[in-house]
């Protein structure tokens, strides 16, 4: 469509309310698809009639899904120039927003827009099942290796602690300052 005909038919004055709520769908409208087949348009219209009865008879779950297009991520530009750690965060966030999509939706209306979640065996060796949150966590059971340095760090920490509380009463003996519930003590300066 050229930005005179754009203009002359106003789609701007219908663009201010029309408002995507993934990147996919802000950037299909920044693209500005014209469509002319009839055919196209009344499967487009069907569907924009189908979603607007949803929404008046589902009022609740419209809100929760409209939050959960809301959360997800681009995944295609992650993917363009990778980044070892968003990218597996970006795909988990982006699965967890689609699997609660599927489950709000009724089996007609995801039949309509061909929305089904088979991702879930993907979903689960992310760690799904353990936290069912958007977070990213690496399970012990994901590594050998992960799991060796993280009980090596646990002894480290138990072994840090056990030096700090000694430190501490030793403090305590000498000076009377006892530090066992606080990191540090602002004292009075003597004159």
């Amino acid at each position: 469509m050229t930005d005179k005909l754009y203009q002359f038919a106003e789609i701007d004055l219908f663009l201010q309310y029309y408002s995507p709520r993934t990147p996919y769908g802000k950037r299909e409208k920044m693209n500005r698809t014209f469509y002319r087949d009839s055919d196209s348009l009344s499967t487009i219209f069907e569907l924009i009639d189908h979603a607007g009865n949803f929404i008046k008879t589902n009022p609740h779950k419209a809100d929760k899904i409209e939050y959960h297009l809301g959360r997800i991520p681009e995944l295609w530009e992650t993917l363009k120039t990778p980044q070892v750690n968003s990218e597996i965060f970006n795909v988990k966030k982006f699965l967890h927003n689609y699997l609660l999509i599927s489950t709000l939706l009724d089996k007609k209306t995801a039949s309509l827009f061909s929305f089904s979640f088979s991702s879930i065996e993907l979903l689960n060796k992310l760690g799904y099942r353990k936290d069912q949150e958007e977070t990213f966590y690496l399970n012990d059971s994901c590594s050998p290796e992960l799991k060796k340095i993280r009980a090596d760090l646990r002894d480290l920490n138990r072994e840090l602690e056990k030096i700090k509380e000694q430190r501490i009463g030793i403090i305590k003996e000498k000076t009377g300052l006892d530090f066992r519930f606080h990191d540090f003590l602002v004292i009075r300066e003597e004159a």
